[in-house]
C-alpha cells in the first residue's frame, strides 16, 4: 500500500468543493487528515491523543502510519512529502477530553506507544452503485483514501453509496459512519398508491387460526415466556404462560424501507382501523382486514425531512384522529402533521420545532405533548408542554412539571397502594426508573429496557453539530390491569453513534410497592423492535399487542426486512 504523499493533497482538502455539483463541503471536512499518536493500550482498546475539539468523531478510522523515506525535490531541495505506508487501522469508539478510545481493526499488528496515526490515510474505500460524475468527484475530493475497484478481493473499510436522498458512508460491518444530503432531488408529493399485499397465514403453536381475545387488554395468548423464565426450547415460540400454549401470533408481509414507528386509528372515518407506518423518508397508510394488508396511501415530505416517530390523537375534535410525526431536517426539528381531508391524506402542518408524543397525564388521560430540543449537551432539558390546536395552528399550552431527567417520549404515571402519584420512565442510559411526583428516586432496573436506533444530530449554542446523537427513546404503555409494558432491545450500546440490536421482546411489569416485578414477556424475536402499540390493528373487534419488527436494516448491499407482528390478548 505504498503511496507518494504530496503536499498538494492538502490543497485539494482545503479548497472548497463548491465547484462540485453534489459533494458537500462537510464531507471534505469530516474526512480531512488529523495527525496524532497512540498513547497506550487499555484493556482491548487503545488511547490516542485526539479528541472532539480537534474534529475527531466516533467511528472515524485512524491509520497506523509507518513513516517512509522523504521525497525531496532534486533542484529546490524542498521536501514534497514522504513514502508512508499504512500498516493497520483503528476505529474510534469513545471520545474524552484530550484523548479518545479506539479499537483495533487489523488483526496482524500490535500498536505500540508513540506510534503515529493519521485519520483516514490510505483507508481502503469502495464506491457502490454511483455513476460519473459523482464517483469521480468523490475520488477527487478524498484523494488520500485508497480507492478500490468495485470488484476486488480486498475488503474495504469504507463503502460510499446512495441510500434514498442521502449520500451514505458505511464501515466494513455495514454501520453508517456519515450521512450527507444528496443534491438534485425532486420536491416531495403526496400520492395514493394502489398496492395490495396478502399477508401470510398466522403463525400458531397448535392451530392455524388466531385465537380471539377473551376480554380486556391483559396477557397475550401467544408468544409469552413466564416471569420465572422457565420456558423450554422445545415449546412453541408463541406464548408460554404458566406452561399454557395457545395460538395467537400473526406475522405480516415484508415491509420496505427502514421503519421508525407506527400508530393505529380510524384516520379516514370508514369505521375500520388503519395502521400508519413511518419510515425514515415517508409515511405509509395500510389497512388489515381478514389477513389482507392493503396499502391505502403514501405520504412523502419535503426534501431532507427525516421522520423520527409517529403518534395519533384527535386534537381538533372533528372525529378523525390526526397523525403527529416528530421529524428533523438537518440539525433542526421539523415535525409534521398528516390528516385525512377531502378524500385524501394531506400534510397539513409542517416545520414545527418540537418533538411530539401522545402521553398519559394523571386526571387527563391521553394528551398531545411536545418538547423543544435544547442546544448543548442535554437536548431534553427544555420543559415539555401540552399542545393546543386552532385550525392549522399549533401553539404551546400549559407546561408539564416533571423531573428534568424525564423526556417527552418515555414516561407513564402510576400510583402505589396508598394512592401516591409515581412516574415510571426510561433513562438516557436505557434503564427503567420509578420516581415520586417530586422527583425522588424509588427504584431503577439493573437491566436495559427500551433501546432505539432512531436519532438525529442537534447543535450546540455555537451552531456546531454535537458529537453524540439525540436518540428518540421507546414509548411505555399501560395495560388495563395497570401493568407497564416496555420494549427490551438487546445488543451493543457501547458506541453512542452506532447502536446495534440483535434480539428483542416486550416485557410487562407491575409495581409491588418497592420494585417493578416482571409479569410476563413475549418470546425473543431475532431482530430490532422499532415500536409497539395496544390496538385493534386487524379489525377483529379485539385489542391486540402490535409490534413493528426490523429483522434486517436496509443498506447499500442488502434489502431491508421488516414486518408487523400481532399478539392476541387475554385478560
Amino acid at each position: 500500500m505504498n503511496r507518494l504523499v504530496f503536499l498538494c493533497l492538502l490543497f485539494f482538502l482545503s479548497a472548497p468543493v463548491s465547484g462540485f455539483a453534489q459533494i458537500p463541503q462537510s464531507m471534505a471536512d469530516d474526512f480531512s487528515p488529523l495527525d496524532g499518536y497512540v498513547i497506550m493500550p487499555v484493556d482491548q482498546e487503545y488511547l490516542v491523543d485526539l479528541d472532539a475539539s480537534k474534529g475527531l468523531r466516533e467511528g472515524d478510522i485512524l491509520t497506523l502510519v509507518e513513516q517512509g523515506e522523504k521525497v525531496i525535490h532534486p533542484v529546490t531541495k524542498e521536501i514534497l512529502g514522504s513514502l508512508d505506508r499504512a500498516k493497520g487501522f483503528l476505529q474510534v469508539t469513545r471520545l474524552k477530553a484530550g484523548y479518545a478510545y479506539a479499537r483495533l481493526l487489523s488483526a496482524d499488528i500490535v500498536p505500540q506507544k508513540g506510534d503515529p496515526i493519521r485519520r483516514y490515510e490510505q483507508v481502503p474505500a469502495q464506491i457502490t452503485g454511483l455513476q460519473s460524475p459523482l464517483d469521480t468527484e468523490l475520488k477527487a475530493t478524498l484523494p488520500h483514501l485508497e480507492w478500490l475497484d468495485e470488484v476486488t478481493s480486498e475488503t474495504p473499510q469504507l463503502v460510499f453509496g446512495l441510500v434514498g436522498k442521502r449520500l451514505v458512508v458505511k464501515d466494513s460491518a455495514g454501520m453508517v459512519l456519515k450521512s450527507y444530503p444528496f443534491l438534485g432531488e425532486e420536491p416531495a408529493l403526496i400520492s395514493p398508491p394502489v398496492e395490495t399485499h396478502v399477508a401470510s397465514a398466522p403463525v400458531a403453536a397448535s392451530a392455524p387460526s388466531i385465537a380471539p381475545a377473551a376480554g380486556p387488554v391483559g396477557i397475550p395468548t401467544a408468544g409469552i415466556v413466564p416471569a420465572d423464565g422457565s420456558a423450554q426450547k422445545s415449546q412453541t415460540p408463541a406464548i408460554i404462560q404458566q406452561a399454557k400454549q395457545e395460538s395467537g401470533l400473526w406475522m405480516g408481509p415484508n415491509l420496505r424501507g427502514n421503519q421508525v414507528g407506527f400508530s393505529v386509528g380510524d384516520f379516514d372515518g370508514d369505521g375500520r382501523q388503519e395502521t400508519a407506518i413511518a419510515t425514515e423518508d415517508y409515511l405509509l397508510i395500510n389497512e388489515l382486514v381478514q389477513g389482507v394488508l392493503t396499502q391505502e396511501a403514501k405520504v412523502e415530505f419535503a426534501k431532507g425531512t427525516s421522520l423520527l416517530s409517529v403518534d395519533t390523537i384527535d386534537l381538533d375534535g372533528n372525529g378523525l384522529p390526526e397523525l403527529y410525526l416528530s421529524a428533523a431536517s438537518g440539525n433542526k426539528l421539523s415535525s409534521q402533521v398528516v390528516e385525512f381531508s377531502n378524500g385524501s391524506y394531506k400534510n397539513t402542518i409542517s416545520g414545527m420545532p418540537w418533538f411530539f408524543r401522545v402521553g398519559e397525564l394523571p386526571g387527563e388521560g391521553r394528551t398531545l405533548l411536545a418538547q423543544p430540543v435544547a442546544e448543548g449537551e442535554d437536548p431534553y432539558s427544555e420543559n415539555m408542554f401540552r399542545v393546543l390546536r386552532s385550525g392549522n395552528e399549533l401553539t404551546e399550552g400549559q407546561s408539564v412539571p416533571l423531573a428534568k431527567e424525564v423526556n417527552v417520549f418515555s414516561f407513564l404515571p402510576l400510583a402505589d397502594a396508598e394512592g401516591q402519584q409515581l412516574y415510571a420512565y426510561l433513562t438516557k442510559g436505557d434503564y427503567l426508573k420509578v420516581i415520586t411526583a417530586t422527583g425522588d428516586d424509588l427504584w431503577e432496573s439493573s437491566e436495559y429496557f427500551g433501546g432505539s436506533k432512531v436519532s438525529f444530530y442537534a447543535t450546540d449554542p455555537d451552531g456546531q453539530e454535537l458529537v453524540t446523537p439525540v436518540y428518540v427513546q421507546q414509548r411505555l404503555l399501560k395495560t388495563t390491569n395497570g401493568d407497564i409494558i416496555s420494549a427490551q432491545n438487546e445488543g451493543n450500546r457501547t458506541l453512542q453513534r452506532f447502536r446495534t440490536y440483535q434480539k428483542s421482546r416486550i416485557v410487562a411489569l407491575g409495581w409491588n410497592g418497592f420494585a417493578m416485578q416482571e409479569r410476563w414477556r413475549t418470546a425473543d424475536q431475532e431482530g430490532y423492535l422499532a415500536d409497539f402499540a395496544l390496538a385493534d390493528a386487524d379489525n377483529d373487534g379485539q385489542v391486540e399487542l402490535v409490534t413493528l419488527m426490523q429483522y434486517q436494516r436496509k443498506n447499500l448491499i442488502r434489502k431491508g426486512r421488516s414486518t408487523v407482528v400481532i399478539y392476541e390478548l387475554n385478560p
